[in-house]
């Protein structure tokens, strides 16, 4: 199912309850939508008070008096993001190493000619003394 859909669960004081999910192209306006309740998931616990409890994650002294306290991933962040930016250079990377091209720095054939540029699968880029060739983007 590629279909999106809302879905909605309550919990109050006497309640569990469940509504249908409904697909979000049959959702014309949320505020004014009725909700149709799942009556097979939806329970009747009767507490007198809502049965969730909110944990405090993890107090730390930076952030004292924090109501959720410390993240719990706080060190693997660093980590994802660095995994993050080394599988976005992975195409740069097969850029460079899957067909190099060799750079001669002996200068021009001749008089007057340009660079050579040989093709093929011996490439080679022949440059002047001086001069330079890196891999850019069109």
């Amino acid at each position: 199912m590629q279909a999106k859909f809302w879905f909605r669960r309550v919990w109050d004081q006497k309640d569990e309850t469940w509504y249908v999910p409904e697909k979000v192209s049959d959702v014309k306006d949320t505020k004014d939508f009725q909700w149709k309740r799942d009556e097979d998931r939806s329970v009747s616990h009767g507490l007198g008070f809502c049965p969730l409890i909110w944990i405090r994650n993890l107090p730390t002294t930076k952030r004292h008096g924090a109501i959720d306290g410390g993240c719990t991933f706080d060190v693997a962040i660093d980590t994802v993001i660095e995994a993050d930016y080394l599988l976005s250079q992975s195409g740069r990377a097969l850029k460079y190493a899957a067909d190099p091209t060799l750079v001669i720095k002996q200068g021009t054939l001749g008089e007057g000619d340009g660079p050579v540029r040989v093709g093929g699968a011996a490439r080679a880029l022949s440059v002047d003394v001086d001069g330079d060739a890196k891999l850019g983007r069109n």
